[in-house]
């Protein structure tokens, strides 16, 4: 049975014991004499019964709204997955039968590495989906490690370059710089923030700034960002936002397990997500 329908049988239900109920005060004040006394009896009585219904009532269109919200939400979310898993699988087939082909050697590299990036891309959307689940339930536990997250950000630049051409990256400060962090959490963190900023950069470029103390990742957008809202799960800035609406959810998240501090700032079109990995 659909939400319409179902929100329509409960007014309607609502409208029929509202209408008995006037009918049956009617009835037991008339029956009573329709004198004062049974008059604020019935209005006392009454009172309370209307108020427990309206409160029921209200309940009830609420919960239905939620009910509402989610399905509207799975939808979404399984749309999402099928069209972001469906773009990296045509590119591996094209990649796939383009090595039949007459291709040199430096082509058919080329092509192998679009097919891996693809591949470790589709990978990564199911580890966000099942990471996703851990961190709802706090089953995900850290494991601290020193990392050179200098070389970390390296890595996960040229495995986005692959996947987002023509996105020129300008980094700032990056002296060696060794922290401790959970190797997968600290990867999943960097990954997500860089693939947010070459997805949604609007001159081409992303803004680097590293230091012992915070990582910035900045990029120009032609949206007014939620920052208060860029990291609930799901969360889109438009209905026709690519991804799943895990990545930066997945990021903060991560963040709060390791004690690390993730927040967003937007000033004059250049948004800015900031990873402070020292604990206060």
């Amino acid at each position: 049975m659909s939400f319409k329908r179902i929100t329509f049988l409960v007014y309607a239900l609502f409208a029929y014991v509202l209408l008995q109920f006037f009918w049956w005060a009617y009835l037991i004040y008339k029956s009573n004499g329709a004198d004062q006394k049974t008059f604020y009896m019935v209005l006392g009585e009454g009172a309370v019964f209307l108020c427990l219904l309206l409160g029921g009532f209200y309940f009830v269109l609420k919960h239905i709204g939620m009910m509402r919200a989610k399905q509207e939400m799975q939808d979404d979310f399984l749309l999402s997955v099928t069209h972001e898993l469906k773009t990296p699988i045509t590119s591996v087939r094209l990649a796939m039968q383009s090595l039949n082909t007459d291709l040199n050697k430096a082509q058919k590299q080329t092509l192998t590495e679009i097919s891996i990036a693809q591949i470790d891309h589709m990978n990564r959307m199911v580890d966000n989906v099942l990471n996703s689940s851990k961190l709802s339930s706090n089953q995900y536990s850290i494991e601290l490690q020193s990392i050179n997250i200098n070389t970390l950000i390296d890595s996960v630049c040229k495995e986005l370059d692959v996947l987002y051409e023509h996105v020129e990256v300008v980094k700032k400060g990056f002296n060696q710089t060794i922290i401790q962090a959970d190797a997968f959490a600290l990867r999943s963190i960097i990954y997500n923030l860089l693939e947010n900023a070459y997805k949604y950069t609007a001159d081409g470029k992303v803004l680097l700034h590293l230091s012992d103390k915070v990582l910035k990742v900045s990029n120009k957008s032609n949206q007014v960002i939620q920052t208060d809202k860029v990291f609930d799960k799901f969360h889109k800035t438009s209905i026709n936002q690519k991804g799943l609406g895990l990545g930066l959810y997945l990021a903060k998240r991560f963040s709060d397990v390791m004690d690390f501090r993730l927040f967003a700032e937007q000033k004059t079109g250049l948004v800015t997500f900031t990873l402070s990995y020292t604990k206060p």
